[in-house]
């Protein structure tokens, strides 16, 4: 005579979080203030820089070099939100100091190009007058935060390249520029101008795959290619 082991089933319980309450949008005093004069106080608390909105997350380390080795230099260009938009619109069409623009990374190389802050902007602008003083490194930075993959002229590749490198220590000469053929990461007596900067270069690879792609690999794309140390045909760009 056989015993039989009787049979268990189990069903497994998942325990999820209790719901979070959606926190309520509102329009800072000094948002407004800013369209209408064009200044941000340095008291304000309103406005923080788009990368240090990651430094609770799992990007903070990373953040946390580069604000030791990378000063801050860059100011007035302000994200806001749709909703924000939305509320100020009346507010922006006033305004004679600041410019609204529509903004969308280009996230597929086969569509328009929506990155170039040149689409409905208010109040309108003229062709020619539009970014004429932007600087380069803040379309970078608007970009890679963005989650920005692919770049319409290779132009915009080389300056993507050269924006990742590491600032030069002041006893030596300037970087090199990355076009040509030899790779970021050379060797020989201009190695130093070619390290690439590795806590800026971790905190985007934390922002384009982990946050923006959800941790989808970016290994083909123009900006994966280029946090790769990886080079470009010139040809593969529609100039």
């Amino acid at each position: 005579e056989r015993e039989l082991a009787p049979e268990v089933e189990e069903q497994r319980q998942l325990e999820r979080p209790d719901k979070a309450e959606p926190r309520k949008h509102t329009i800072n005093a000094d948002v407004v203030t800013f369209i209408q004069t064009g200044s941000i106080s340095a008291a304000s608390k309103a406005f923080i820089p788009v990368y240090e909105s990651l430094a609770d997350s799992s990007a903070g380390e990373d953040l946390l070099q580069l604000r030791r080795h990378r000063p801050r230099t860059l100011k007035h260009m302000v994200i806001i939100s749709p909703y924000k938009v939305q509320g100020l619109m009346d507010t922006v069409k006033q305004s004679r100091v600041v410019t609204l623009h529509r903004y969308a990374p280009l996230l597929n190389k086969g569509l328009r190009s929506l990155d170039r802050l040149d689409l409905y902007t208010g109040p309108s602008l003229a062709p020619e007058s539009l970014l004429r003083d932007m600087p380069v490194e803040v379309m970078l930075e608007l970009d890679l935060f963005a989650g920005q993959l692919y770049f319409k002229i290779f132009a915009e590749f080389e300056a993507l390249r050269e924006y990742l490198l590491a600032p030069m220590p002041l006893a030596l000469s300037p970087p090199v520029s990355p076009a040509g053929d030899e790779a970021c990461g050379g060797s020989g007596s201009d190695g130093a101008a070619h390290v690439m900067d590795e806590n800026l270069v971790g905190l985007l690879n934390i922002v384009m795959m982990t946050m923006r792609r959800n941790s989808e690999t970016i290994d083909k794309t123009h900006t994966g290619k280029a946090l790769d140390s990886r080079l470009i045909a010139k040809d593969e760009f529609k100039e």
